[in-house]
């Protein structure tokens, strides 16, 4: 399993056969979705799943949220279970971004767009309390995740002071557990035919009794250009964000910002990369994720890519040591080896 922000190691260099998906009982109607967003409770091992479109019309968009429990199969048989809100629901999005506070157990939802093609796009902000299906308000110890299933969430919808960002989707965010703190970078419409390239923090994201606030960032450097649908990840110990790749056109281009949420405004100063090795591929890039431990930032599924479903590293992906790079990209699961998946949106 790879979930973007999420801590992994990459001791494991091949696709593992057979590869049997789970099919519980209260599979989801829209189980097979694209462009759903996640969020992963490491904790509790659950995988938070939001919204989405079917691929069998392309036009049916989703608001069901769904947690899969033992989302590993470490610790048993990944199961499925239905959230159900006792406020209502967000409108059905796909194509938005999540972040995820283990600390008060919330995940919190911004924009993306409600319909196939051109929208409607949304820049609405929702928070989903007891997210990850558990009746504790935090998932930071193995008690909290002994607590009873509620089965029952609160989404709770947001009405930030400032800004508001412009509708959009196919954008990035991360979270700053820190200063509580969902920052979106840039974005695009489904169509590829319009991108945006400013950056917004939302403080006191996870707040549900005083509204947030949007700032927008002031961006210096090698700002990257207006850029949709691309891998993001984030290291909270430097306070770095690494992007690559992207649309449109496709691009493989690596960044690395120095984020300051604490300025007025925020600031990002951006640093463009450039890796050793064998480039990755350009193009959107749908399957993302960056290990803190070890600095590096992996990509699958990029597409139209080189036409091969390959995965790619780029270690020192945060730009650090400053001033020495050493950032270097690695094909380390050639698109030709024998089980890899095929390339998804």
């Amino acid at each position: 399993m790879l979930v973007a922000g999420t801590p992994f190691t990459f001791a494991q260099r091949e696709w593992q056969l057979p590869i049997t998906p789970a099919t519980p009982n209260g599979f989801p109607q829209f189980g097979a979705d694209g462009s759903q967003q996640t969020a992963y409770d490491a904790v509790c091992d659950r995988l938070i799943v939001f919204g989405g479109i079917s691929p069998i019309d392309e036009a049916t968009v989703t608001q069901e949220t769904w947690v899969l429990a033992n989302a590993s199969g470490v610790n048993g048989p990944p199961t499925w279970i239905r959230l159900h809100s006792r406020n209502g629901y967000p409108p059905a999005h796909f194509r938005h971004s999540a972040v995820y506070d283990p600390f008060t157990n919330r995940m919190i939802i911004f924009g993306g767009t409600s319909g196939p093609s051109d929208g409607p796009f949304l820049n609405d902000v929702w928070i989903l309390k007891n997210a990850n299906g558990k009746l504790a308000d935090s998932a930071r110890t193995t008690a909290d995740c002994m607590s009873d299933d509620s089965r029952s969430s609160d989404w709770v919808q947001r009405t930030p002071m400032g800004g508001p960002p412009d509708a959009r989707s196919q954008h990035g965010a991360i979270y700053d557990i820190s200063n509580n703190a969902m920052t979106i970078f840039f974005g695009s419409n489904p169509a590829g035919t319009q991108t945006w390239s400013d950056v917004w923090l939302l403080l006191h994201a996870n707040d549900v009794t005083n509204q947030p606030i949007w700032q927008l960032a002031s961006q210096t450097g090698s700002v990257p250009s207006p850029v949709g649908h691309f891998a993001i990840g984030y290291d909270p110990t430097f306070g770095r964000v690494s992007l690559y790749g992207g649309c449109c056109g496709y691009s493989n281009a690596a960044f690395v910002g120095k984020l300051n949420p604490l300025s007025f405004p925020p600031t990002v100063m951006w640093t463009a990369l450039s890796p050793s090795g064998t480039p990755a591929p350009a193009g959107d890039v749908s399957t993302f994720g960056y290990d803190q431990g070890s600095e590096k930032l992996v990509a699958l599924d990029i597409i139209p890519g080189d036409g091969a479903n390959g995965t790619w590293l780029l270690s020192d992906a945060n730009g650090i040591p400053e001033g020495r790079p050493t950032d270097a990209w690695t094909n380390i699961i050639a698109g030709t080896t024998q089980g890899v998946p095929t390339a998804r949106l």
